[in-house]
């Protein structure tokens, strides 16, 4: 069974991984675009923060006492690359949103929600116990009267 939540636990790291890569490539094209808007470069060079984010909030959650905190940044993390999605696809020169860009939009919350969802399973799987879990046997408490 140990090997399940192993794999569990991967996954889940791999999936975080994956979202700072694309975090990380995404500011890469923005900051480098040559043909973009100047707020929008400059504003890539701050998005390169959000993947140094991730991976202290992934840092955090395999922490034993600072868990809470890894997830609230993972948290964080995903608000502000969701705000820069919604303002690269609204802030765009076309005057009307078209069915690809919804479809975009789509595929990131969906992909956020699995992130937060991963964040939070390495939160629950990376709490040790506070009580003892094993019980006395039956000859240390015949012994002890």
């Amino acid at each position: 069974m140990t090997w399940l939540i192993r794999i569990r636990t991967v996954g889940c790291v791999l999936c975080l991984s994956l979202c700072a890569f694309a975090e990380l490539y995404s500011a890469g094209a923005t900051a480098l675009d040559r043909f973009g808007p100047s707020w929008e470069r400059i504003l890539g060079w701050f998005l390169f923060l959000l993947p140094i984010e991730l991976i202290a909030a992934l840092t955090f959650l395999f922490s034993n006492k600072r868990e809470k905190l890894g997830f609230n940044f993972a948290i964080l993390n995903v608000l502000l690359y969701a705000g820069f999605v919604v303002v690269d696809v609204f802030a765009g020169s076309k005057s009307r949103v078209d069915k690809a860009d919804w479809l975009m939009m789509g595929i990131w919350a969906v992909f956020f929600a699995v992130v937060l969802f991963s964040a939070r399973l390495i939160m629950t799987g990376s709490r040790r116990p506070k009580t003892n879990v094993t019980q006395p046997s039956i000859e240390g408490i015949h012994l002890r009267g």
